[in-house]
């Protein structure tokens, strides 16, 4: 019950980006550089202490901290805080578009070090990011 919690968590946020990501928007958030906020280097972190756990075959401790990170940090607090900071802001505004290019940059770079662990739910997200040109490829193959 929990894992199939998780992957409805993983499927609803992304729908939930991808919702709020109109397409008039779609060509400045591929353009847009990512800051480097205090959630952006804390995924980084994230990513580092993941690849150390599959590095040393500790692949319990790997889902566990993808799972927690994912929910707890992405999904409780990230989309939350930033759901109230683009509310009330106009379609194409630049602090709109800023704060979805943050979000969608956190799902992509989650989906990348989720995949080994749950492959067939991120690489549907994935294909939907693709669809949207806002990814390309394959999931499978890109650069963690």
């Amino acid at each position: 019950k929990g894992n199939r919690n998780f992957v409805n968590k993983i499927w609803n946020a992304s729908r939930f980006i991808l919702m709020n990501i109109e397409d008039e928007e779609i060509e400045k958030i591929q353009g847009k550089e990512i800051t480097e906020t205090n959630r952006v280097m804390a995924t980084k972190e994230h990513i580092k202490k993941v690849s150390l756990n599959i590095d040393k075959y500790q692949l319990n401790l790997g889902a566990e901290n993808i799972r927690e990170f994912f929910w707890h940090e992405l999904c409780d607090k990230w989309i939350e805080e930033i759901k109230g900071e683009i509310k009330d802001q106009p379609i194409d505004s630049d602090l709109r578009i800023e704060k979805l290019s943050e979000l969608l940059w956190l799902l992509k770079e989650n989906l990348k070090i989720m995949h080994p662990f749950v492959p067939f739910v991120t690489e549907a997200v994935w294909q939907e990011l693709v669809k949207l040109g806002l990814a390309e490829g394959v999931l499978m193959v890109e650069q963690i």
